[in-house]
């Protein structure tokens, strides 16, 4: 089961749950009846089925509530579906739980270094951020770590390549994920993540290849969650590619994902998502005359990159999110053909933008 989940085989997959789970409650309501729900359970998440997923979830937690791979799949189920409050009591444990793991490769830190920066993309709170490396390093630390205990790791480091705008990390979990193309993590389509790694790196084209092969994995496996974020992550790449032709698919893109996530519940998505469609309004009408098509919007952080601001700073004097203000400044650098902030800030001055 755990294997026709990760290749998409949803139909397939579900031929065995009652099998799974007969044969868990046969064997006693330990371990197995544990490691039996967590298939079944991640399978209700990818679906987007909140209720049986927690149902499923609920009975294993009842029966070990401190199971690192059960509390793991509880911080995603509540942070997707935006009950923050109980998402973050569950991440307490999962972290206490990887505080009390030896420091040698095992689940304990497996699980971490996969889902911590699953919530910072979710919530745009990186605090969580240096955890996770801490995880992911612990895996990787040893030469005879399981592949797959390594793969998770690897995702981990690649979200937070990703979402620092590290092209030289992101280069090399490219290079490690890019042999796990057409499948899924549980939690992520390694073609999402490989195109936010390709646009991390500034390969644009790469990065829509890849989002387009997502799009077509999750609607095939029926991953309709993860559907949703892969368009809302495609779209903002077509804003940054910056081509009047992209301007419909992005538009498109949007709305699929809007109608997946309201009908979902999906709160947290459905604000980014209206952030993205900010950024939508600001491609469309960006303003005649200023360089590179650059947005008014474009232009007020332009200046405050040049006046020396981080993307935190640039949010709270905009009053716009970390994660919005992290986007402009990356639509910015496409717009320009700058590689950096320090470039952008000559940028401003040669153009006499300040």
């Amino acid at each position: 089961m755990n294997a026709l989940e990760t290749i998409g085989e949803t139909e397939s997959a579900y031929q065995h749950v009652a099998s799974l789970i007969e044969g868990s409650e046969r064997l006693g309501r330990g371990y197995w009846m544990v490691n039996g729900l967590l298939p079944v359970a991640n399978l209700y998440r990818l679906e987007g089925d909140w209720e049986r997923c927690r149902a499923a979830s609920d009975r294993a937690l009842q029966i070990s509530p401190l199971d690192p791979p059960h509390i793991a799949a509880r911080v995603l189920l509540e942070h997707e579906t935006g009950d923050i409050g109980q998402g973050e009591f569950y991440l307490a444990q999962l972290i206490e739980a990887r505080e009390a793991t030896p420091a040698v490769p095992t689940w304990g830190h497996g699980y971490p270094a996969m889902v911590l920066p699953l919530v910072a993309r979710i919530t745009g709170d990186y605090d969580y951020l240096k955890d996770a490396r801490l995880a992911a390093e612990t895996v990787l630390s040893s030469s005879a770590v399981s592949p797959h205990l390594a793969w998770w790791a690897r995702v981990g480091l690649a979200l937070i390549a990703s979402m620092r705008g590290d092209a030289i990390a992101a280069a090399e979990q490219y290079h490690w994920l890019l042999p796990t193309s057409g499948a899924t993590t549980r939690a992520i389509a390694v073609d999402r993540l490989l195109g936010l790694l390709s646009q991390t790196m500034g390969h644009l084209d790469d990065a829509i290849a890849h989002f387009e092969q997502a799009l077509t994995f999750c609607r095939t496996a029926g991953y309709r969650p993860e559907l949703a974020w892969t368009c809302q992550d495609y779209a903002t790449t077509l804003i940054q590619c910056n081509q009047s032709e992209d301007r419909a698919a992005a538009e498109s893109l949007l709305e699929e994902a809007t109608a997946i996530a309201s009908e979902l519940g999906m709160a947290p998505l459905e604000v980014q998502l209206s952030e993205t469609g900010v950024l939508l309004d600001s491609f469309r009408i960006s303003a005649e005359g200023n360089p590179d098509g650059l947005s008014q919007r474009e232009l007020e952080v332009l200046r405050l990159v040049a006046r020396g601001k981080t993307n935190q700073e640039i949010g709270d004097e905009l009053f716009i999110t970390y994660r919005t203000a992290a986007n402009h400044v990356s639509n910015i650098l496409a717009k320009t053909g700058v590689g950096n902030r320090t470039e952008a800030a000559t940028y401003t001055y040669r153009h006499r933008l300040v």
